[in-house]
């Protein structure tokens, strides 16, 4: 195999771990990140993990496909980053799933997490409570692009410890939904994000306003998403 292809969400997450040297990826799935980390990121070794036995398996034979053996490249069936140690790993990637069990796979090993040089996340959905459990945790948000890949948007953070600092002072520090940085990296796409999820959260809440209940949530939503898109369109 002279190359393995990334979609671009993988692709994004394997060059914001630059400068790795021991990368533990959690929830490994195919396996294709991990071995690509490996055979044209320089990575020089990978914790490949997964809950499934199946994805476990399916990293080992691609790995063998690559000729990387286990000094290069382990894959165990693991839940999150129980069993590992600090100094294990100095770059963690969790991605592929909801921000609450990313932010519940990160507390149940906190030592680690805080040990580690960077964190990239890619949540599915509920980013607005992983970055509020990132923040109450002492990680801070250092980088952070927003992506559209395969018809879909995608957000991907990157974390280490500390307190996160401003680099915009006018972009709201209590908007969750997305942070300053993909202002910085990706304003245009960013826009592009946010003028659809304020047509999507629109669209929900005329279907909630004819069931005669308040929605009360999707009403400060897209008034939060109107706001920072007006910020960004004066600015910007």
């Amino acid at each position: 195999m002279k190359r393995i292809v990334l979609t671009h969400r993988l692709e994004t997450i394997a060059l914001l771990c630059d400068g790795a040297r021991v990368a533990a990826d959690i929830g490994c799935d195919h396996g294709r990140l991990s071995c690509a980390l490996i055979k044209q990121y320089g990575v020089k070794k990978v914790l490949a993990s997964d809950i499934s036995e199946i994805s476990v398996q399916k990293t080992r034979t691609l790995a063998a496909k690559c000729g990387r053996g286990e000094n290069e490249l382990t894959a165990v069936r693991r839940d999150g980053l129980i069993g590992l140690s600090c100094g294990d790993a100095d770059t963690l990637v969790i991605s592929g799933m909801g921000g609450e069990l990313i932010a519940d796979i990160i507390d149940r090993n906190k030592p680690l997490a805080l040990s580690c040089e960077r964190i990239i996340m890619q949540p599915q959905r509920g980013v607005e409570e992983l970055r509020a459990y990132l923040r109450a945790n002492g990680f801070a948000i250092y980088d952070e692009r927003v992506i559209y890949d395969g018809g879909r948007y995608y957000q991907i953070l990157c974390a280490a410890k500390g307190k996160e600092k401003v680099v915009l002072d006018y972009y709201p520090n209590d908007f969750l939904l997305v942070g300053q940085m993909a202002a910085v990296n990706s304003p245009d796409m960013l826009m592009r994000y946010l003028r659809h999820r304020l047509h999507g959260t629109k669209k929900r809440l005329v279907s909630a306003n004819s069931k005669k209940n308040p929605p009360t949530e999707l009403i400060r939503q897209a008034q939060e998403i109107e706001n920072v898109i007006s910020i960004l369109e004066e600015r910007l």
